[in-house]
């Protein structure tokens, strides 16, 4: 079977659990599958679909999980404009990989130039998590 190869790397990731909302954020130990749609979609510049594409993957983090603070800057909104939050800065607490390493391996080998000439760039999780393709 044919199949495209496409390995990313970062300095940091962030895979959000969703049953932490409040206190210190755990990350998951993986991307979901969910991730590696969206990294996918992201670079083709369109969604990209399970009926698109069959997907595997590997992951990798180059050393442990560590904590990170984030100083947030909330706003809200008054109107036709946005003012400082009353509550307020916010400081979270969050558990992030450094040095990952995502394999993506796909069955649609069409998806190559989405990977040569990204529509947008790739991130591991949040916006500031950005990838490269090597």
């Amino acid at each position: 079977m044919k199949a495209l190869h496409v390995h990313l790397e970062a300095y940091t990731a962030f895979f959000r659990n969703q049953t932490t909302i409040t206190g210190t954020q755990m990350c998951l130990p993986c991307p979901p599958y969910s991730t590696i749609l969206g990294i996918v979609s992201n670079c083709a510049g369109k969604v990209i679909s399970p009926k698109d594409t069959r997907i595997g993957f590997e992951y990798w983090c180059g050393t442990t999980t560590d904590s990170d603070l984030e100083r947030t800057h909330r706003l809200q909104d008054e109107g036709d404009k946005l003012i400082p939050h009353r509550k307020g800065k916010w400081i979270l607490k969050r558990y992030i990989h450094y040095c990952p390493k995502l394999d993506i391996y796909l069955t649609n080998t069409d998806l190559a130039d989405a990977f040569e000439n990204p529509a947008s760039a790739p991130t591991m999780g949040r916006s500031q998590d950005l990838a490269w393709i090597t």
